[in-house]
């Protein structure tokens, strides 16, 4: 079944949060833009109850400082980031829930998108996107890197790669079990 909503006025990142507080097994996300709050605390909240949380960002808004990718990262969330070459953008929008459920539109997860900017948001369930989707964020995943920013930091003892975060400490990437 699909379902389409608009924003403003159909409470699109409500919607969203209850999918992601909904989650029982996975949540991937690939988004260009991620700077609300209210969805990173959500994913961050399903990671620390056990759900497989992956996110792919775009490199280059990532490093924004309203970017979210930094909160992802110290609380332990699996997050790669992409930047694709010859100018292009990673301008992909997409959530999927429990290989059930692919949430896809017009917004970036921002609070703009909700409450402000006229946006289209489908919840899809057919089978045969939800695939599609899947494949999509796997080839992505395995295309990502795991630096934040241009230089790839290592935390002391450690050969995993990590980043500065805002108070200084090394954040470790993180790679696929």
């Amino acid at each position: 079944m699909t379902q389409v909503y608009f924003s403003p006025q159909d409470q699109v990142l409500k919607r969203i949060k209850e999918a992601i507080d909904g989650a029982s097994r996975s949540l991937e996300v690939a988004m260009y833009v991620f700077t609300a709050a209210y969805l990173s605390k959500a994913l961050v909240a399903a990671h620390r109850r056990g759900v497989a949380v992956r996110v792919i960002l775009d490199r280059k808004e990532a490093r924004r400082s309203s970017s979210r990718a930094r909160e992802l990262l110290e609380a332990g969330v699996p997050t790669r980031f992409l930047r694709p070459v010859r100018r292009g953008l990673f301008h992909h929008k997409f959530l999927l829930v429990d290989g059930q459920t692919a949430i896809t539109g017009s917004g970036n997860f921002t609070n703009d998108m909700g409450w402000r900017n006229f946006e289209a948001t489908l919840f899809l369930e057919e089978p045969e996107f939800l695939s599609r989707f899947q494949e999509e964020f796997d080839r992505l995943w395995n295309l990502a890197s795991l630096e934040l920013s241009g230089t790839q930091k290592r935390a002391r003892g450690s050969s995993t790669p990590g980043i500065r975060s805002r108070r200084g400490r090394v954040v470790r990437g993180h790679q696929e079990e």
